[in-house]
């Protein structure tokens, strides 16, 4: 009789000998072998099921006027010069604009409109996740993991990516499936 096992995240069945749920693709980690990462990973799993609720929940509901001006207002930056984008964003930016401050990280960190530089995308990135922006606490997140713009501090990554996905970050879902997917195998 073949060994199966199930998956925390869709509660499928799947063969012991696989790596990845077959229907989802979460990894399976060994728990017995990690016991310290069960907290861990019973959470993500809850945030993880958490957000697909809400993503169906939000398929059933209009979006509002504001969700169009942002809409529109993006659309708009899209079909302008970078160089030009980039002296709105800055100005939007300055006067405190949370989802500015984190374009304008993107525009640094890609050296769109401006010089490439680490440093001040992670100072607008920063700026935006102290605002409590969903996309600045992510890219703060992945600036600390990988060490763009200040040194890196795992601890200080893994904590932002756990709040960024408890705020909704599919992005922080993945980085944090991937970090322990990692940790697991080491």
């Amino acid at each position: 009789m073949t060994t199966r096992k199930q998956c925390p995240v869709c509660g499928v069945y799947c063969d012991a000998h696989i790596e990845t749920c077959q229907t989802c693709g979460w990894p399976f980690i060994d728990i017995a072998a990690r016991p310290l990462d069960r907290a861990l990973i019973d959470f993500i799993c809850k945030i993880q099921l958490d957000l697909e609720r809400r993503r169906l929940e939000w398929r059933h509901t209009q979006p509002t006027s504001t969700h169009l001006k942002d809409h529109v207002t993006r659309r708009e930056w899209h079909h302008q010069d970078d160089i030009v984008r980039f002296e709105r964003l800055l100005e939007t930016a300055r006067a405190g604009d949370p989802e500015a401050q984190s374009c304008l990280g993107d525009f640094y960190s890609l050296g769109r409109g401006t010089d490439k530089s680490d440093v001040d995308a992670f100072v607008w990135y920063k700026m935006a996740a102290d605002q409590g922006n969903i996309n600045g606490i992510y890219c703060l997140a992945y600036a600390y993991l990988k060490g763009l713009g200040v040194q890196v501090n795992q601890e200080e990554a893994l904590r932002l990516f756990l709040k960024a996905a408890t705020l909704g970050s599919l992005d922080a879902l993945g980085a944090l499936t991937q970090i322990i997917s990692k940790e697991s195998k080491a």
